[in-house]
């Protein structure tokens, strides 16, 4: 069975969640709306870009990719 993880990640430690979740076998990762929205608000959504590629760099999909 394969499993989406839904992300918490943290504006002052935002990998350690992520990779927790990917570590524990996650097929997926997306970043939860309203930590999304925290960022937003905050001004930090580069932050938000940084959690993507990261996922993506650990070779997990994240955000909308499409299926090959």
């Amino acid at each position: 069975m394969q499993w989406i993880a839904e992300g918490h990640p943290d504006m002052d430690d935002w990998k350690t969640n992520i990779a927790e979740s990917i570590d524990f076998g996650a097929a997926a990762v997306y970043v939860q709306g309203v930590k999304a929205d925290q960022f937003y608000k905050a001004g930090r959504l580069d932050l938000l870009g940084k959690c993507v590629e990261f996922i993506k760099g650990r070779g997990v999909r994240a955000g909308s990719e499409p299926q090959t």
